[in-house]
């Protein structure tokens, strides 16, 4: 609504100064034409549709100067006059109902942020619960530079070397983490049940990805991640969450770390000296996110920094 009263005010106020200025054109060309006959012939191929169509409606004539004129352009003349007068009350009108559908929709979306503030207090005291377990989807996406002279074998060995990539990941983080638990392919899905060390998985996997990217820069092979986390308990179900994880780097945030807000708000309940910086990306729905076919929504977080 508040678009289309624009776009008639606008119009309104073109009306208001175009039908003055038009009004005075009559008035010059029928003043002119009392005088000359044949610059009123000529005006009247260049503006006369209007004075016609009025003639058709009302014909009118005045005796000047021995002379019978036709009063069409003073007639027109007035009723560009009224009309500008119109437009005037009406813009007026509008811009008032223009005010009031502003303030309306502005305290639409006051309460609109309240009721947002209100579920990100309710999910905070959902996850107050203690959700120790934090569950994590790693993705690669390598790709050749330059595709020219490469050949199908070429694209089975990115298969692999995906693969062999996730082999050197999970023998690195076991020997440091052994509580982490892994199931490893070419997509990389594990789970944690001890919170504190969410930090240091999260900045080993990105240390090790930095070197699989120095890696493959110099064999010309692009090399891009995924990774997302959702934060749960022991009672949660594994396979639902790599569903969910998986939708989550479906939406293709290459190379950041994405979080729900469970694992955010679990996250600054701990407090850490080397606390990530997280940046909202405000809800997400994730699209067919179980058997009988239902939408996620949710809200998700991009890791910015560490100090």
């Amino acid at each position: 609504m508040g678009r289309d009263v624009k776009k008639i005010i606008k119009f309104l106020i073109f009306l208001k100064y175009f039908a003055p200025f038009m009004a005075f054109i009559y008035l010059c060309a029928w003043t002119i034409g009392v005088f000359s006959e044949s610059f009123y012939i000529f005006s009247r191929k260049l503006i006369g549709l209007f004075p016609l169509i009025i003639e058709k409606i009302i014909y009118v004539e005045a005796d000047l100067a021995g002379k019978d004129i036709s009063m069409s352009y003073i007639h027109c003349a007035c009723i560009l006059m009224i009309v500008m007068f119109v437009c005037s009350k009406s813009i007026e009108r509008l811009e008032k109902v223009q005010k009031l559908y502003e303030n309306k929709e502005l305290e639409r979306r006051v309460a609109a942020q309240k009721e947002l503030k209100k579920l990100k207090e309710k999910q905070k005291k959902d996850v107050i619960c203690k959700r120790n377990v934090f569950f994590g989807l790693f993705e690669f996406r390598l790709d050749y530079f330059n595709y020219y002279g490469k050949f199908k074998s070429d694209v089975q060995e990115l298969r692999k070397l995906k693969i062999e990539y996730c082999k050197m990941i999970v023998g690195k983080l076991k020997e440091k983490y052994p509580k982490i638990k892994f199931i490893s392919a070419e997509k990389l899905f594990f789970m944690c049940d001890d919170f504190s060390v969410f930090s240091s998985v999260t900045k080993d996997i990105v240390k090790l990805f930095k070197g699989f990217l120095n890696i493959g820069n110099k064999k010309g092979i692009k090399t891009e991640m995924l990774l997302s986390y959702w934060a749960g308990d022991k009672n949660t179900n594994a396979k639902g969450t790599y569903k969910i994880l998986e939708k989550i780097n479906e939406l293709n945030h290459i190379n950041k770390v994405i979080v729900a807000s469970g694992i955010y708000f679990r996250y600054m309940e701990e407090h850490e000296k080397d606390a990530f910086e997280f940046a909202p990306m405000g809800a997400s729905k994730l699209i067919n996110i179980d058997s009988s076919g239902g939408d996620l929504d949710l809200n998700l977080y991009v890791i910015k920094s560490s100090n």
